[in-house]
């Protein structure tokens, strides 16, 4: 696939004379379409071999290569020629399956678009620009996964583990690993080499009154985060005759990811100081000696209550209400300090600078970081219905909804406002789609989908992006590149989808996206998507 994404043509600002105002020649337009161009070339080949007695055997090799804008919480990366190899074999049985993986990643000439940026407005060239603030990504992934599965009359078991070792290279171009530092030119870090492995049971059993339980446990071990349990349970009446009813309940972990953990990147100066992108691995001191702590294993207990199922002829209906208790809370990645002193919610309101990074001695620098919050409550329905007017027409919906107000009532606590204030869920309360597909209606082989979908108005705020109403027209570092426009969504729109079967092994499919061209802002950092229209013609051999 290959083309022009939409462009933003935003000015990226790099103040280089310091002294805090944007001046003539001291910005350069970035998200034009040479940033914007995209290409996405992907191959797969495998091979399979059937041994008998149900037994097969394969291997196979893929590789992906991507160049296109893409958005980061600091602005936005372009990617050119960043590829993607993975090689694997497994085995096959239908009481056992093993697999073993490996993948390797090439940045080719993929950057960092604000790096770039303030080079060239130094005077260098664009292709000097580049080559200097390339990201390198040699890294790889080692994986192993088995299972087996049996029956014992009534219960059925599962059972099996998996096994990844990461050894992620940046040459210290994004990460806190070994190589050559953008800051002071030397030889810093070390190699970073994570491994973490589970293994996992499940059993599933029939019981008396139409019910069914199932119940499992994952153990993992983690090298940076120890030993972590995962159970989940789950009931399942099948009494009423038209459908189900479900009750589960699981408690699962994220482990800070590696990026999270290590993330290492410099990003230019506020005032006198540097601002770099660091991981939370360590925890951090600021320079009055108060701390924060290091980032530590998310955990989440959800309770969930379901009916899926058609009560009346024609009708088809999937419920669900869930409620999730979070604890430590993983942050995106976000200011620790307000640095320009403009007070705005989701800042810590101070411009307090940070000195020591877990017992390591840093000169002073402002960081944007990922942290813990305590613990919050989110809940939530989704409603699926379909109905079946006839065998060429049915009409759906699509809605969900959720509650937030556990968060809002913290903010708005005095005794936990400051606590809470810098996290923010990013996500929308409520959105919906319903629409209506029609088949063959006039003429053999033809298809058309009409629907409109709805995304409720929301704040977003992620590193020096936000997309907010309180904070509309503003921008935490001065840069106006990352003036805040205001909250996402809000929005309405019209789709259509049109398919026309020219012959059993020929299908030409067009699709129209936001038909009326309105304006709708989906993601920060992004320009307003508008309608678009994608065709494709498809043949089966």
């Amino acid at each position: 696939m290959a083309g022009i994404d939409w462009t933003t043509d935003k000015e990226y600002w790099a103040d280089l004379n310091g002294n805090d105002t944007l001046d003539t020649g001291e910005t350069v337009v970035v998200g034009n379409e040479e940033d914007s161009k995209i290409d996405d070339l992907r191959m797969n080949t495998a091979v399979y071999y059937e041994l008998g007695n149900d037994i097969e055997v394969a291997a196979g090799f893929g590789q992906g290569k991507q160049t296109g804008w893409s958005i980061t919480n600091q602005g936005a990366n372009v990617l050119q020629d960043w590829t993607v190899n993975n090689t694997w074999v497994q085995f096959s049985h239908p009481r056992v399956f093993a697999r073993l993986y490996n993948t390797m990643n090439s940045a080719g000439t993929s950057h960092s678009v604000p790096n770039r940026s303030f080079e060239e407005l130094k005077g260098m060239s664009r292709k000097d620009a580049i080559d200097k603030t390339k990201y390198i990504d040699d890294s790889g992934l080692i994986g192993a996964e088995a299972q087996g599965n049996m029956e014992f009359g009534p219960v059925y078991l599962i059972a099996g583990f998996d096994y990844m070792k990461f050894e992620p290279i940046s040459g210290r171009t994004y990460l806190n690993d070994k190589g050559t530092d953008p800051v002071s030119g030397e030889e810093e870090g070390e190699t970073i080499v994570l491994t973490q492995s589970g293994f996992y049971g499940q059993a599933q059993v029939e019981l008396p009154a139409s019910l069914s339980l199932t119940a499992a446990l994952r153990l993992d071990n983690h090298d940076s985060y120890g030993k972590n349990t995962s159970p989940r349970f789950g009931l399942v009446w099948k009494g009423l005759g038209f459908g189900n009813v479900r009750v589960t309940w699981n408690r699962a972990f994220q482990a800070p990811a590696i990026l999270q953990q290590e993330l290492y990147l410099p990003y230019g100066v506020i005032g006198p100081y540097p601002l770099i992108l660091r991981g939370g691995g360590q925890g951090f001191t600021y320079a009055d000696g108060s701390k924060i702590d290091p980032v530590k294993v998310e955990t989440n207990e959800t309770l969930e209550f379901g009916f899926k199922g058609a009560p009346i002829r024609g009708l088809y209906l999937d419920v669900n209400y869930f409620q999730s208790n979070y604890k430590d809370f993983i942050s995106p990645l976000q200011f620790v300090a307000d640095p320009l002193g403009l007070g705005l919610a989701g800042t810590a309101g101070i411009p307090l600078i940070i000195t020591h990074m877990g017992n390591q001695t840093l000169d002073p620098e402002y960081i944007m970081t990922y942290k813990n919050f305590g613990e919050i409550k989110i809940s939530g329905f989704d409603l699926g219905i379909k109905y079946v007017l006839k065998n060429n027409i049915k009409v759906f919906l699509n809605y969900s909804k959720a509650d937030y107000s556990n968060l809002k009532n913290k903010k708005e606590d005095d005794a936990t406002a400051a606590e809470y204030a810098s996290l923010n869920i990013n996500s929308p309360e409520t959105k919906w789609a319903a629409g209506v597909d029609l088949k063959y209606l006039g003429l053999k082989g033809l298809g058309v989908t009409v629907s409109v979908r709805h995304v409720d108005e929301f704040d977003f705020i992620s590193g020096s992006h936000r997309a907010t109403e309180e904070g509309k027209g503003t921008t935490l570092t001065g840069n106006p590149y990352f003036v805040d426009e205001g909250p996402l969504g809000g929005f309405t729109l019209i789709d259509l989808a049109f398919s026309y079967e020219i012959s059993e092994k020929i299908i030409v499919n067009i699709t129209i996206d936001n038909v009326t061209d309105q304006e709708a802002r989906q993601m920060v950092g992004a320009p307003a998507t508008r309608r678009l229209v994608v065709s494709e013609v498809r043949y089966a051999f």
